[in-house]
């Protein structure tokens, strides 16, 4: 069986939808405007090809320690609806529905947490998502931790080349 994979941000989307949560994370007082702009300089620097950015994803995970999951994911449902289901770009509908049509499997592979990612598998039809995890605790809260192997860069490679190993498909 073929796989296709597709990310999310300036694939799918067409803005970048770390940006846009960052932004949303801010207006509603969940980071400060220094964080902010930390992340946002990440971002840029990662853009211009002078930054990686696993250690800006893991520390951002870190300051989630000991958050209740349903806040994340209540906080997350609304951004979905409010900030980045309208920005799935024509294009990836057409492209999506031709791999379909081939009857590839369709995944979406992205650096973005399994809330977001969900959304999008379930608004597109796409068969799976691999994306970023979070470790939990017994009672529901962030360790502060990702389930490895983080979905990036490399790794990320590493999350597709699982998959198509499962799928007997080749990359």
């Amino acid at each position: 069986m073929s796989v296709a994979f597709f990310d999310l941000d300036r694939t799918i989307l067409s803005k970048n939808s770390g940006a846009l949560w960052v932004r949303s994370e801010l207006q509603g007082g969940h980071i400060g405007p220094g964080f902010a702009l930390k992340a946002m300089a990440w971002m840029g620097l990662y853009h211009l090809g002078y930054a990686e950015f696993d250690r800006p994803i893991r520390l951002a995970v870190a300051r989630m320690r000991g958050v209740a999951e349903r806040e994340v994911l209540e906080r997350t449902e609304l951004f979905y609806e409010r900030s980045v289901r309208a920005l799935v770009r024509p294009g990836a509908r057409r492209a999506i529905a031709e791999h379909r049509a081939r009857g590839e499997q369709l995944v979406l592979l992205t650096s973005s947490s399994n809330y977001l990612s969900d959304r999008f598998v379930e608004q597109l039809s796409l068969d799976a998502a691999l994306c970023n995890r979070f470790e939990l605790d017994p009672e529901g809260c962030y360790t502060g931790e990702l389930v490895e192997p983080i979905c990036f860069g490399p790794g990320k490679v590493l999350h597709a080349q699982r998959f198509a190993d499962a799928q007997g498909a080749r990359l």
